[in-house]
C-alpha cells in the first residue's frame, strides 16, 4: 500500500506578479516493492496552496501550466 506525506513547502514568485507557495508532496510505494533488488523511490508531485497542480521545470523553476504562469522560488522548508 502506498503513503502520501508532503514533503517540501516552497515560497514562490510568478511570472504575474503575484506570490505562491508551492507544496511538494511524494508518494511512496509499498515498501514490499523493488526492482533489481532496488526500492523504488518516492513520486513527487507538486501543486499551489490554492491546489493548482505545477510542473517542476528544473531546480527552483515551475510552472503551473493551465494558467501559463513561470514561477521562480525564493527558498524552501522542509517539512517534518
Amino acid at each position: 500500500m502506498s503513503s502520501t506525506k508532503r514533503t517540501g513547502r516552497y515560497e514562490a514568485t510568478g511570472t504575474d506578479g503575484k506570490d505562491y507557495v508551492i507544496i511538494e508532496e511524494t508518494t511512496f510505494p509499498d515498501a514490499s516493492l523493488s526492482v533489481n533488488s532496488s526500492q523504488i523511490e518516492g513520486i513527487k508531485t507538486y501543486k499551489t496552496d490554492a491546489g493548482d497542480s505545477v510542473n517542476r521545470i528544473t531546480q527552483g523553476i515551475y510552472e503551473i501550466a493551465d494558467k501559463g504562469v513561470t514561477l521562480s522560488a525564493k527558498g524552501s522548508s522542509e517539512l517534518p
